[in-house]
């Protein structure tokens, strides 16, 4: 039984690490979109060929699967 906890943390650990890179990743997306919306970087922007980045949107239906995990 002892290691279907640790399974169960571990799963958990790795679910709260990858809600946190999408929370920095989106962070750096605002930050970008700021940059090259705003002058005087938006001129730079369009010189260096920087553009708009999409937000890491994950569906729903998504965060909410349960992905099964086979123990032997």
């Amino acid at each position: 039984m002892g290691r279907l906890v640790a399974l169960q943390d571990r799963l958990v650990d790795t679910e709260d690490r990858i809600a946190a890179a999408r929370r920095f990743y989106n962070g750096n997306v605002r930050a970008l979109n700021t940059r090259v919306e705003s002058i005087p970087s938006a001129l730079l922007a369009v010189l260096g060929g920087f553009r708009r980045a999409d937000y890491f949107l994950a569906d729903e239906a998504d965060l909410r699967t349960v992905v099964p995990v086979g123990l032997r």
